[in-house]
């Protein structure tokens, strides 16, 4: 499984699916639906707070979708819920999509921000402990994977990133919630701005990102 960490908040989100559309043509959807509702999908990163998933989701986003030249074979499921929960959810599931989950805060004292994770099966993960078939597995262009997969992590760690917390990038939203009295969930420790453990870096297309939302 590749995995990126990060710290972020819906408005990074928001401009890190933005980058992900203009690499290649993609698919994106609410990894769940709501219950008894349909899933929502996505065109740009703006539409995802305007569609209400945020509040559906516990203040947190939780995306996932597919680059057109990965994959076809995505589908959308249906499931039955408890029916003291709902009836039904769907969500969306298949080999060469990835996932995009929001840290969500801790229910712990300040509610600490969690990190940010960005995931996908790889090639050799998906031979040995995907549920699949030969042919779900031959349909992925692995290789064209890894190459747009590679450019989101470039993207996040050479042009987003502010900072760091141990292995995790921060990003600038993220890093102004910890200058205005926030926390961060820093296994195992709860990390605030003044943390010996996070190193802030000197990014000059991101600092002068976030002197323009200062302005706004």
């Amino acid at each position: 499984m590749a995995q990126l960490d990060f710290y972020a908040t819906s408005e990074d989100i928001v401009e890190l699916v933005n980058f992900m559309f203009s690499i290649s043509p993609m698919k994106l959807y609410e990894g769940y639906s709501g219950i008894d509702a349909e899933i929502r999908s996505f065109e740009a990163g703006e539409e995802i707070p305007r569609s209400g998933h945020i509040n559906d989701n516990h203040g947190g986003i939780f995306l996932r979708g597919w680059w057109e030249s990965v994959t076809t074979r995505p589908r959308v499921r249906r499931f039955k819920l408890n029916r003291d929960i709902g009836d039904f959810r769907h969500e969306l599931c298949g080999l060469g999509t990835f996932q995009l989950t929001q840290g969500w805060r801790k229910d712990l004292t300040g509610k600490p921000m969690d990190r940010s994770v960005f995931s996908h099966w790889n090639e050799a993960g998906a031979r040995q402990r995907a549920v699949t078939t030969i042919e779900e597995l031959s349909e992925v262009k692995w290789k064209t994977l890894r190459t747009l997969s590679g450019k989101v992590h470039r993207h996040v760690r050479d042009k987003m990133s502010v900072a760091r917390l141990n292995h995790a990038h921060v990003l600038p939203g993220a890093l102004s919630y910890l200058e205005n009295g926030g926390t961060f969930f820093g296994y195992p420790e709860i990390v605030s701005i003044s943390s010996p453990t996070l190193r802030q870096n000197h990014n000059n297309a991101f600092n002068g990102l976030r002197a323009k939302r200062a302005r706004r």
